[in-house]
């Protein structure tokens, strides 16, 4: 019986539908959301952490190899 809208994060923002038996009647937070939010912090963490966010991309830093190998020596040739 429940009821959930995407938000514009693209999360679903909990609004769950109570039993008509419920004396209050009040919206309930589904149980789902709190996992949903933990997995979303998470992966927001992970992105950071590999470099994947504009903030992060621009504190890492890509050193070209000192010598290509006999390979790319090779292909470059043809």
């Amino acid at each position: 019986m429940g009821v959930s809208r995407i938000g514009y994060n693209g999360l679903a923002d909990g609004c769950v539908k109570t039993k008509e038996s419920d004396m209050s009647r009040h919206p309930i937070q589904s149980p789902y959301l709190a996992i949903a939010n933990k997995a979303h912090e998470q992966m927001a963490h992970m992105l950071a952490e590999f470099g994947m966010t504009p903030s992060s991309r621009a504190h890492c830093t890509v050193m070209k190899p000192d010598d290509p190998s006999p390979y790319a020596k090779f292909v470059k040739k043809t």
